[in-house]
């Protein structure tokens, strides 16, 4: 039987799913299946169980080869398992739940990324250079608006000054803010987010524009994330 898992969502969740996924190849060593995921597929490039079996939504071929081929598609939805929306059990215990079909979690890993020797790189380089700028010895990366963000007031030079966000997954404008200022006595800032949205307040977060696979490098070699 030819098997999918079909993971649907944002990074957060792809993430997650690692060690259910790594779990059921150990779990079943004889069973043909992939893994598609519908967005940041390469947040699994490096990682010896998974990179082969993996593909993207938007691949060439993928219906064909993939899909139509499949004898069953199988959607995991953690958000659904109620131990999970009880908070009883961490999303990557909910996706064992819902992979390998067990409340047994004890031999789950970690979520874990591979890096390749580039993004090492340029992350070692990042937080060196914000070092020897700021003056610090330790560095913290600082993500303070999540995804239904919006720019709410800009200056003159189009910079925004004001940053709110209806769906409450962000800090307010005047928070982060207040806590930049105290945490920038004290430690390398780095200011994770869309350009557009580093405040023109903020004097005191470095800049940094990658993709998320090197976001999570830099986050690796700094010493805290909030």
């Amino acid at each position: 039987m030819k098997k999918v898992f079909w993971i649907d969502g944002g990074a957060g969740r792809v993430i997650a799913a690692i060690p259910a996924l790594i779990k059921y190849g150990k779990l079943n060593p004889n069973d043909e299946y992939s893994i598609l995921i519908a967005g940041f597929d390469n947040l699994y490039w490096g990682i010896p169980e998974l990179q082969d079996r993996t593909y993207g939504i938007d691949n060439k071929g993928v219906f064909d080869n993939v899909i139509y081929k499949a004898d069953i598609v199988i959607t995991p939805e953690p958000y659904r398992n109620p131990a999970y929306f009880k908070q009883e059990i961490s999303l990557a215990e909910a996706f064992d739940r819902e992979i390998n079909g067990t409340t047994d979690h004890s031999d789950l890993g970690v979520p874990t990324l591979v890096f390749n020797k580039a993004e090492k790189a340029v992350a070692v380089k990042t937080v060196g250079e914000l070092k020897a700028a700021q003056k610090k010895q330790k560095t913290v990366v600082f993500q303070p608006f999540g995804r239904g963000a919006q720019v709410t007031d800009v200056n003159k030079e189009q910079r925004a000054i004001g940053v709110d966000d209806e769906e409450s997954r962000s800090l307010s404008s005047e928070n982060y803010l207040k806590l930049v200022k105290k945490l920038s006595l004290r430690y390398n800032m780095i200011f994770f987010g869309e350009p557009q949205f580093q405040l023109a307040q903020d004097t005191y977060a470095m800049s940094y524009t990658c993709d998320l696979r090197q976001w999570a490098a830099v986050i690796a070699e700094a010493d805290y994330f909030i």
